[in-house]
């Protein structure tokens, strides 16, 4: 309920936060800024701010808000998290981390902070720290589609097949988005363990949901090879080419000596 004293400062947080949850993001700026310049130390409406300019994409004015957070309350929950996942969207990964173990010393349950550790290490090509990360983060809480995303990669890329598939058949049963990258991936490593019956129904699942995805018809292809399906390796291909990935072409050549797209 809104506050009935106009020199309350909450009033306008309070005002932000109905504009933001209705995706007014420029006047919920306005009322967070409004509350600012009535009391400098509300915390809340920097962090509110913050969030709604991360929106917009304005990083740049979200990190200084986040500054001004830490700087009266350093320990205020998800200030250092939210700004470590600015400072990894800038690939800035020191600074990331910092402020990532950061929130975990002053907040150890917050799952974020592992995760964009999780996610730090999986660019850094160090799979099992991020394994690691992310497992913290799934433990805290498994209700988040993207750790178990994250962690079935990093699974994946250790070689660690079947823990993979549990992962990416988890997070397409709590959510469906990145549902066509889950089939692929999972697809994949039915593949690189020989169950090509069911790797090439996850492809199809992945073409039902994304048909002009280029990727997934090289994934395909590259199972019709083992499977000596050569006709339908070439179809895959020549359709990886039509949308756009090279490889599609270079592998007809390569393998097929067929030059496509046709010239004259």
């Amino acid at each position: 309920m809104l506050s009935c004293n106009i020199n309350d400062s909450s009033i306008y947080v309070d005002l932000g936060n109905q504009f933001y949850e209705k995706g007014n993001y420029k006047l919920a700026i306005s009322n967070y800024s409004n509350a600012i310049k009535m009391d400098a130390n509300n915390v809340d409406a920097y962090f509110f701010r913050a969030i709604a300019y991360t929106d917009i994409n304005m990083l740049n004015a979200a990190t200084k808000d986040y500054d001004s957070i830490l700087r009266i309350n350093e320990k205020y929950k998800y200030a250092y998290s939210n700004r470590g996942f600015i400072y990894l969207r800038n690939k800035s990964y020191n600074k990331a981390e910092s402020d990532f173990f950061s929130e975990i010393r002053n907040n150890p349950n917050v799952a974020d902070a592992y995760y964009g550790l999780g996610q730090i290490y999986f660019e850094k090509n160090n799979f099992e720290q991020s394994q690691e990360k992310l497992s913290i983060a799934i433990k805290l809480d498994s209700t988040k589609l993207m750790y178990y995303y994250w962690r079935g990669q990093a699974f994946m890329l250790q070689g660690k097949y079947q823990k993979a598939i549990q992962d990416f058949s988890i997070q397409l049963k709590i959510d469906t988005t990145f549902a066509a990258d889950a089939y692929k991936l999972r697809g994949a490593c039915y593949q690189s363990l020989g169950n090509n019956k069911l790797s090439v129904q996850d492809y199809n699942k992945a073409l039902t949901i994304s048909p002009n995805d280029g990727s997934i018809y090289m994934c395909r292809a590259s199972l019709y090879i083992t499977l000596d399906s050569t006709r339908n390796a070439i179809l895959d291909y020549k359709r990886a080419a039509d949308l756009g990935f090279k490889d599609g072409s270079k592998f007809l050549k390569e393998l097929f000596n067929i030059k496509y797209p046709f010239t004259n």
